[in-house]
């Protein structure tokens, strides 16, 4: 299940990691053998990249074309929300569970 902690972890032992070193974080496979985009088993995690690449792909547009529907206006106002809140100097980067939870 992707829980807010799986996330959290995906983005530091992956795309953090990844950027930082050019290495995944221990527990992290990156494979084409695997049937799904992400594959979680206990504390391991297989992704498989060419199949992510799709999923992502295949939900950004149906994104925008939720946002283009006249009728999902409470679906744009967020968006248009979080886009300005990104969009702040200071802010940069979307908070972590962590910073919510401390915010609440």
């Amino acid at each position: 299940m992707l829980t807010d902690s799986v996330v959290d972890g995906i983005n530091k032992k992956v795309r953090s990691a990844l950027y930082h070193t050019g290495l995944t974080g221990h527990g992290i496979d990156l494979t084409s053998a695997t049937n799904t985009a992400i594959q979680i088993d206990g504390a391991n995690i297989t992704i498989n990249p060419h199949r992510l690449e799709r999923c992502l792909h295949q939900h950004f547009n149906a994104y925008l074309k939720e946002l283009n529907d006249v009728g999902k206006t409470v679906l744009r106002e967020n968006f248009e929300k979080r886009f300005d809140y990104l969009s702040k100097p200071e802010r940069q980067t979307p908070p972590t569970s962590q910073e919510k939870a401390t915010r609440s």
